[in-house]
This record gives C-alpha cells, structure tokens and sequence, in this order.
C-alpha cells in the first residue's frame, strides 16, 4: 500500500513538470537512427513527447521509427511525403504540445541530461533560449569532450542586441519556450533554413543563458548538406546569409555595420568563389546573378570592412580578390580550392560553443 502511494505521488510530480516537445526529422539516416532515438529514450527528464517526422525516407527508417513508438508511446511518429528538412519541422511544431521546444537531427545524439539540464537552467533564469556546447564527430568515431564548466552566460536588454547576430545558427543546440514560435515557421523550399530562423528566436527572446555544459553530439557526413558545393547550395547558402544581414539591418542600422553579420557574408561569397571553378558550364551560369550580387556588397561595404579592426584581416584580403573577376582571381581560387576540399574531407573533431 505504502509502495502504491509513493508511486502515485511520483506520477503526480512529474505532471507537474513541464511538457518538452522533441522534435526529430528523420530522412535516409537508417546506420545512425538507433543511437539517436535510444539517446532520447536515456533521458533522465521523463516528461516529453517526441515527433519523430519520417520524411519519406527510402531506407528503413520508417520501420524503426514506428518500432520506437510502439515501445513507448511519448513516441509519436508522423509519416509524411518527402517535403524537405524545413517542411518536416514544421510539420512537427504545428502539432507540438509542449511548453518548449527541442530539435535534434536524427544523426546526432545527446547526453542523457541533457532536457534535464537545459530545462533547469531555464526556469532557474526565467530564460526564452538556452544554448549549450556540443561536440563534432566522424561517421565511425565518436568525440565527447568535458570542458571547463563556467558559469551560465546571461544576455538581456542591450546583451541581446549583439547576441542574435553572433549567436550560431544551427538549430538543435538550443531549448526554447514554445511561444517564440507563434508566427515564426522554417521557410518552405530553402535549404540553410536554420540561418533564416534562428535569428528572429533570438529577436523574439527576453532572456538568453548559454551554459558550458556539452550536451549535443554532432555527426559530420561527407554527404550532408555542408560538404555538398553544387550551384544550389552555394547559392542558397550566399542568400541565407545575405538574407539575414538585410533584414537585420532593416530593423536597426547598428546591425548595418556589424561586423560578424558582415563577415558571414564574406564568408559564403568567399565559398561561391572558391568552389566555381569545379563546376560545370550550367551551374556556372546559374551563379552569375549571385556573383553579381556578391561584387555589390563587397563594394557597396569595402571602406567599413577595411576600417573595422573587428572584422579579421583574412576577410579584409579576401575582397578584392570578390571584387574582381580576373584570370588571377580564378587560379588563386583554384589553389583555395584543393586547400578547403582537404579540410571538408578531414573532419576534425573539435567542440563547439556558438
């Protein structure tokens, strides 16, 4: 009897804790699905609901999927047609019941604290977003770091202005009261769709804490969308980033001339250019609009990036050669070229804190 009435007050205890929605979207990841998926199911924090979106995949993800719900029914999965990663988020958060919001990619996995964790620093400080570290790793091999533990960054008011055009733009590093996303969805069709959202969760925030603590394992592919340098990407990933600068910049002059906004976009011109000569006479001709557009920027901002000093002199270099299209510009492109293909094909292993 005494056994019965500890275990009803435990249930009643954890109803009173709040509801997490994790989101997963899953597509062709069969290899990595079971650790990521048995990682949600270690979870120290019980009270949780997982959306696990199949998105069409081919292999046999659906399977497991539908074997996780039926072992567990916070297991929810949504089978849908193939529709693209910013689709199936979407999908997941018009259905979520949770007063916050988590993403993990079905590729990755996560410590078994870590909604635990991140939940308690965010009713601790009251906070809208948590941040946390997390590490990367290989396909065959995995790298989890314990780093220094400091204290919990808080950033508000003022902090937050520089905040959202520093903060990292992946997604699924991050818990977030649900209410942010009232009227902020992924954008349909894009690709880099964390770029164009992650901001404006920052805007919407009262309060940001980042916590030390790494909790988040991250798996580079050789075939994910980071290593790919087709047309498209190259091109959605300049526009994601110009994107983000023009529509910060409407909203205050300050992130006009923000140095990391502007860097950002130095960076992914700097990958058009650096990948261009690799491809074919058809997807040269579609990056001739976005080179053009490329050259507007650098010249339309060259004096400010040459005299701010927090912009790093290797992007400072970097704008002539964006700025003019010569026969030397493409040789040494070429040389950038061989140089970055051996640092995307080397993945390191390395611990991240956006």
């Amino acid at each position: 009897m005494v056994k019965e009435q500890k275990k009803e007050k435990k249930d009643d205890t954890a109803c009173l804790l709040p509801l997490i929605s994790m989101i997963v979207p899953v597509y062709n990841v069969e290899p990595y699905l079971r650790e990521c998926l048995e990682s949600i199911n270690a979870q120290t924090y019980s009270n949780v609901e997982v959306l696990v979106v199949n998105d069409g995949s081919t292999d046999g993800c659906g399977e497991i999927c539908d074997e996780y719900a039926m072992r567990d029914k916070r297991f929810q999965v949504l089978h849908i047609k193939n529709s693209g990663l910013a689709e199936a988020r979407n999908y997941a958060l018009d259905r979520a019941k949770g007063e916050y919001i988590v993403f993990l990619d079905s590729d990755d996995w996560i410590e078994s604290n870590t909604i635990e964790r991140m939940l308690s620093v965010c009713m601790d400080y009251q906070a809208d977003i948590v941040v946390c570290k997390y590490s990367s790793f290989g396909v065959t091999e995995k790298f989890a770091e314990n780093p220094k533990q400091c204290p919990p960054e808080v950033f508000e008011k003022d902090a937050l202005f520089d905040l959202v055009a520093t903060m990292d733009n992946v997604v699924w590093n991050k818990l977030y009261r649900a209410s942010l996303f009232f009227e902020i969805r992924f954008p349909k069709g894009k690709i880099f769709e964390d770029i164009s959202t992650v901001y404006k969760l920052g805007m919407k925030a009262n309060r940001v804490v980042k916590i030390s603590d790494c909790l988040i394992h991250y798996r580079q592919r050789i075939s994910g969308l980071s290593h790919d340098h087709s047309a498209k990407n190259l091109i959605a990933y300049w526009k994601a980033n110009y994107c983000k600068y023009t529509d910060l910049s409407s909203v205050s002059s300050r992130y006009a001339q923000h140095p990391v906004l502007i860097s950002d976009c130095i960076y992914a011109g700097m990958r058009v250019w650096c990948f261009y000569s690799g491809l074919s006479r058809e997807e040269k001709k579609m990056l001739s609009c976005t080179l053009s557009d490329i050259e507007t920027f650098i010249r339309a901002h060259f004096h400010m990036i040459m005299s701010d000093k927090k912009i790093p002199i290797k992007y400072k270099l970097l704008c002539p050669c964006l700025m003019f299209q010569n026969p030397f510009v493409f040789w040494m492109m070429n040389s950038v070229v061989t140089m970055v293909k051996e640092i995307d094909n080397n993945i390191t292993k390395e611990v991240y804190f956006p």
